[in-house]
């Protein structure tokens, strides 16, 4: 029986795409982040390509989809999903999908090593022990004296699974954990935006990136956390207005920052990559194999279910 075609945009072994055996013939293309419209031409075959599985860095267009008019389901490869462009595919009777908790456990351990690298200056300790000088001027006193997590108030603005992921790891340094997220939880953590930035030691963003949250930490925000707070994104770059950080930064108001995301991704604002007291990473959040493998799998059961017309896990919109 013939079956239709998915294109994978994450080229991975075959068992990451074993739920879809027996429902489609899977095409990997040679470059997925080079992939282009024409290269659709070379997968067009007698059976229609009916699903697209893509990271999210990968922007769907109105072109992509007028060449693809069979198109059922289109899975990214991650928990973010603002390459989707949700509304139109719903227009298009064309699931979108993602997968929220593959990435968890990843980008909790990432938040986690953020926060050490940033109160404990491990980033540019290391840097200095490279430069051979550490023999050369020797004991250097306070130099290196960071900041102790016990104690500390953490912030998590974004209290979904990976900011309470964050919040149980950073419970066991022993600081106290706030949060801010829409809708009243009872719970007696949960702050207000602005209370949550003057109490917080510490603040981590974690939050999708939307009309609402663009810019949310902007040069306001900055100036009402506690003075010689550090401030870490590891959620989408646009949530931070780049240049209010950098004057926050050059004007002393926090102590420090930690990035994995950037405004202007893989740009990086170059009074950032100057400043000693920032740590910065190429978007490696939820980068493991664990991780990735299993995000390709669940992309794998949105795909299947959409081809079965069912609605998938992962479904991210909803039509009659």
């Amino acid at each position: 029986m013939s079956m239709p075609s998915v294109i994978a945009l994450a080229p991975a072994a075959p068992d990451s795409f074993a739920p879809l055996s027996g429902l489609a013939q899977i095409h990997f293309p040679t470059s997925s982040i080079n992939f282009e419209l024409s290269d659709l031409r070379m997968f067009q075959s007698d059976q229609p390509i009916a699903g697209l599985i893509v990271p999210g860095e990968f922007c769907i267009g109105p072109d992509l989809l007028d060449a693809l008019p069979q198109l059922r389901v289109i899975a990214n490869t991650a928990a973010g999903f603002n390459n989707l462009p949700l509304s139109e595919l719903t227009r298009r009777r064309i699931w979108g999908t993602n997968t929220p908790d593959a990435f968890t456990g990843a980008t909790a351990d990432a938040a986690l090593g953020l926060i050490l690298a940033l109160a404990r200056g491990i980033a540019a300790g290391d840097a200095y022990v490279r430069t051979g000088r550490w023999e050369q001027d020797g004991p250097l006193g306070d130099r290196w004296s960071g900041m102790e997590l016990g104690g500390k108030t953490l912030g998590v603005i974004g209290f979904g699974k990976i900011g309470q992921a964050v919040a149980r790891r950073a419970e066991s340094f022993g600081m106290n954990i706030i949060f801010h997220r829409r809708g009243t939880t009872g719970d007696l953590r949960q702050r207000d935006f602005m209370t949550l930035l003057g109490e917080s030691d510490i603040v981590v963003v974690l939050v999708p990136l939307s009309a609402e949250t663009r810019h949310l930490i902007n040069a306001q925000a900055f100036a009402a956390m506690k003075p010689g707070a550090r401030f870490i994104n590891i959620s989408r770059g646009p949530v931070v207005d780049e240049q209010a950080l950098v004057d926050a930064l050059h004007g002393g108001r926090i102590a420090g920052a930690a990035l994995d995301v950037f405004e202007a991704e893989p740009k990086v604002h170059p009074d950032l990559l100057m400043m000693k007291q920032v740590v910065l990473t190429p978007h490696l959040g939820g980068a493991t194999r664990e991780a990735r493998h299993q995000a390709r799998l669940d992309a794998s059961v949105n795909v299947a279910a959409a081809l079965r017309n069912e609605r998938p896990p992962g479904a991210l919109n909803k039509f009659d």
